[in-house]
């Protein structure tokens, strides 16, 4: 499993979404990671190394965001970054992650459950590169 390649997608996607703690577990699952410890494992991993190298900020969402009645409209949501030291933020995260997976089959926390991540500045530029990576390959047909 290579870490650098999940963060480099989940930077890739933070340019159009917020991230859940749901959303970094399928990519570690989608990277290999099997079973519920390696998937929650390899998920802290990525969560610490996007906060160690300032590609995202942790915190929660406030609102509601998809309206099931209107939904073509989303309601307004508001990322709230926690103001906690990256150890913190890790402990807590690993504290919520299990409780927040309800029962099997499922291996994913809940949508909207332990966490939220966003691109910093750092991490949107990182992001851009890596697209103008990708373009370049599909261009050249690699």
């Amino acid at each position: 499993m290579n870490i650098e390649d999940c963060v480099s997608e989940l930077l890739i996607d933070g340019t159009q979404d917020d991230i859940g703690a749901y959303w970094v577990a399928a990519t570690a699952a989608q990277h290999g990671a099997t079973s519920l410890e390696d998937i929650k494992n390899v998920s802290l991993q990525i969560i610490r190394r996007l906060l160690l190298d300032d590609l995202m900020q942790i915190g929660s969402i406030e609102g509601v965001g998809f309206n099931p009645e209107l939904p073509t409209q989303y309601e307004r949501v508001v990322f709230l970054p926690w103001n906690l030291s990256i150890e913190a933020a890790m402990e807590r995260v690993d504290r919520e992650w299990t409780p927040a997976i309800k029962s099997p089959p499922f291996v994913y926390p809940e949508p909207g459950a332990v966490c939220w991540l966003v691109n910093t500045d750092k991490g949107n530029q990182v992001a851009r590169h890596l697209i103008e990576q990708q373009d370049k390959r599909i261009g050249n047909g690699i």
